[in-house]
């Protein structure tokens, strides 16, 4: 079991959590995150360690036996790759370093994950989607949806854990539109999987398997260098709009795929321009209806373009 946890109301009071202002998360007035340590260690000692897996700790209070951690970046922005969200981070790092160098390794590697905070995360996820953030009054300070005359959802830089997933049985359909039978990752029950808005993955890092499967996306849509430490499924995904994967990284493999029933597909422009393929690429049974450009894009694995369609020439 994990030695960190969520604060409670008993040891600390999460309507009461002091603001900070902090790099990433001064924009949108987000909160920092805030987590508890069980056990006998002091400040002193769980801050070095933490600092030296990448974290910047705002502050440090012991109250009632527990350690409580402030840190610089809200739950969004916060690195994840350290020994509160994943249990075994240390052989984590191991794999990613390794395969970064270009060294084989074992396809994926299992986190074992702090489902705690992992929850967390997605349920604020789907709690402030559609809060819009007004900068001028600061109200709906947590979020994510944002613009003035144009919407769009903004996930630029957050740092993704793993992806709450559906059994593929398990998702329901109605018009065309896939429906989520109750609330994981961005949806809550009953909503339609589709993105009505623009939106931004803009440097994102996805942890995790990151699950986009049977998605729509009504509008834009950017993950311009992002980064995929794990396998990204886009099976059966529409893209209504321009696709923006310029100088994304893929460490794993990835998975633009389509069925026998229906195919995966770009109706608009699709740019992988500078992106790095590390795993194997799956672009089977899709579809691509305008410009498509995969100028400088450099694949290490496997490519399978199998029953891809292009209505126009790709460059």
């Amino acid at each position: 079991m994990s030695k960190w946890r969520l604060p409670t109301q008993e040891v600390f009071s999460r309507e009461e959590l002091e603001f900070y202002s902090s790099e990433k998360c001064e924009e949108c007035g987000r909160n920092v995150f805030v987590a508890v340590h069980e056990g006998d260690e002091d400040c002193n000692t769980i801050t070095e360690r933490l600092e030296e897996q990448g974290l910047t700790i705002r502050k440090c209070e012991q109250n009632d036996g527990k350690t409580i951690i402030h840190f610089d970046r809200c739950i969004f922005h916060v690195d994840k790759i350290n020994e509160i969200w994943m249990e075994n981070h240390g052989e984590y790092r191991k794999w990613i370093e390794r395969r970064e160098k270009g060294e084989k390794t074992e396809e994926n590697f299992t986190v074992n994950w702090n489902e705690e905070f992992v929850k967390e995360f997605w349920r604020l996820i789907r709690k402030y989607r559609d809060v819009k953030h007004d900068k001028a009054t600061n109200k709906g300070r947590w979020g994510i949806l944002r613009g003035e005359k144009i919407l769009h959802y903004y996930f630029a830089l957050f740092v993704f854990p793993m992806f709450e997933k559906l059994k593929l049985n398990e998702y329901n359909i109605n018009n065309e539109t896939f429906v989520a039978p109750y609330s994981f990752s961005f949806w809550n029950g009953g909503d339609g999987i589709k993105f009505q808005y623009q939106v931004y993955f803009t440097k994102a890092r996805f942890l995790g398997y990151a699950d986009f499967r049977k998605s729509q996306f009504h509008e834009y849509v950017d993950f311009a260098n992002a980064k995929f430490f794990n396998d990204a499924i886009f099976s059966e995904v529409q893209f209504l709009e321009d696709a923006n994967f310029r100088e994304a990284q893929f460490l794993s493999s990835v998975y633009f795929m389509g069925d026998r029933i229906s195919s995966a597909s770009f109706l608009k422009n699709a740019y992988f321009e500078d992106t790095s393929f590390l795993g194997d690429t799956f672009f089977t049974i899709v579809s691509f209806e305008e410009e498509t450009v995969f100028r400088k894009a450099r694949f290490v694995g496997k490519a399978n373009f199998d029953l891809a369609k292009f209505s126009k020439k790709a460059d």
